[in-house]
């Protein structure tokens, strides 16, 4: 309450300003920065449109309308607002990457490979763009290429977890348990209580013949699951499998 407090009284002292007429860039980011942890997005995108009317070159306030979208899990308004930068100022790879990201939630993922794709050619060092386009082509079947997309992300951030995670998994699919187990045991040591990781390490001890220690961890994962739990995986089945 005092931090809501505390912006209001900011937001009072910054509007004077900004009626009589104010052009300065950096006060305009603060006025839209204060407008959107207000929660007044209708005023936050007025604003918006009137610095990029005075700063044409400039349409950051877009990337922060957007930003804050994707917090508040507004997948479909945080692509509008980060095609509404790149229309202005195409070829920005954070920009192109977080667009990728609200596509990607949104379940759109034709179009987050192809963005996804994009960030890749902006930026050689995008790790999180090259594992989550490995994600997206293991969900659509295409396994080789999920696979070189994955180990192309694990050269470049070998002790990155979802990278160890992401790659390990797509061992499994590809019938290569023991190189899994090295990759995905790595990713639970450092990760112990993401369940993904836990289930993903327990398939691929059971597919490398290890049915002790996939009891072990699914077993423990059916105690460690709860009702918000992301994952979606039928853990008694999969128990089934190892008994």
């Amino acid at each position: 309450m005092r931090a809501m407090g505390r912006r209001a009284d900011a937001l009072a002292l910054v509007q004077p300003a900004i009626e009589g007429g104010a052009t300065d860039r950096a006060l305009l980011r603060t006025w839209i920065y204060l407008l959107i942890v207000q929660d007044e997005r209708d005023r936050a995108e007025v604003a918006a449109e009137r610095s990029l009317a005075l700063h044409p070159d400039d349409p950051t306030p877009f990337q922060m309308l957007g930003d804050h979208a994707s917090m508040a899990g507004d997948w479909i308004q945080a692509q509008s607002d980060y095609r509404r930068y790149l229309e202005i100022r195409p070829g920005n790879p954070r920009v192109e990457e977080h667009l990728a990201d609200a596509l990607y939630r949104a379940g759109s993922g034709p179009e987050a490979i192809d963005a996804y794709r994009r960030v890749i050619e902006l930026d050689d060092t995008a790790v999180r763009a090259r594992n989550n386009l490995a994600l997206l082509l293991r969900e659509v079947g295409r396994l080789d290429e999920a696979l070189e997309t994955a180990q192309a992300a694990y050269a470049r951030a070998p002790e990155e977890v979802i990278v160890l995670d992401t790659l390990g998994w797509l061992f499994v699919a590809h019938g290569l348990p023991q190189r899994a187990v090295a990759l995905l045991r790595k990713a639970h040591e450092r990760a112990p209580n993401s369940t993904e990781i836990q289930y993903h390490l327990a398939v691929a001890y059971r597919e490398a013949g290890h049915m002790d220690e996939a009891l072990t961890l699914l077993e423990a994962l059916r105690v460690a699951i709860t009702p918000n739990d992301l994952l979606t995986v039928d853990v008694d089945a999969a128990l089934e499998s190892v008994r």
